[in-house]
């Protein structure tokens, strides 16, 4: 394992016991198909009255409605966690999340491969569906992604960990990781370029 990784499920931890203690649950908003722009709209209005519950819940079902990964789904993490961020009490860590949590540290300990690493990303990226804010969750999705080589994926997550955790005692490794990620995505743009077949070529 990485020389990160020994500290992979302990803020999860610290993150669980102080959100549970103190903070909400927003209001529970089920997966259907939604208008994302309407309830990013929703949540931006909300935000500007400064209703932050009702902003979170419209920014999470716009989430939980838009593909992982895109630009969409990225400002839209990026404003949760700024709301998030500016509650007087952070939001609770939902008992779904937890459960998708657990699922992603037992996959994580069966993986012997590529494959075993994918498992539990899934499970990493169901538990931030339901808690776009988690700190502790991107960067354990992050460290994973790397191991299974979509350094785009993991310089994505790893950049939300620091947005979220802005102040972590390991900000500045991360950001030294994430600038190695940019190598590692770079090298390997650069191998894959090399079997392009240039018509006419």
């Amino acid at each position: 394992m990485q020389r990160l990784l020994p500290h992979l499920f302990l803020p999860v931890a610290l993150l669980l016991l102080g959100n549970v203690s103190t903070g909400q649950t927003p209001k529970a908003i089920h997966k259907d198909s939604i208008d994302i722009q309407a309830a990013e709209k929703a949540g931006d209005k909300a935000r500007v009255a400064g209703d932050l519950k009702a902003a979170l819940a419209s920014y999470v079902a716009a989430i939980q409605n838009a593909p992982f990964g895109t630009d969409t789904d990225q400002r839209l993490r990026e404003k949760v966690i700024a709301v998030a961020r500016t509650m007087k009490r952070p939001p609770a860590f939902p008992k779904e999340a937890k459960r998708h949590s657990a699922r992603a540290k037992a996959f994580l300990k069966k993986a012997k491969d590529r494959k075993g690493y994918e498992s539990a990303i899934k499970e990493f990226k169901a538990a931030l569906d339901i808690a776009p804010w988690w700190a502790a969750g991107y960067f354990n999705l992050g460290l994973l992604q790397e191991k299974a080589q979509d350094f785009a994926g993991a310089m994505r997550s790893l950049k939300l960990y620091l947005l979220a955790a802005p102040r972590a005692s390991d900000a500045a490794k991360v950001e030294k990781k994430i600038f190695n990620l940019e190598v590692a995505q770079e090298l390997d743009d650069m191998r894959a370029g090399e079997w392009v077949t240039i018509p006419g070529g």
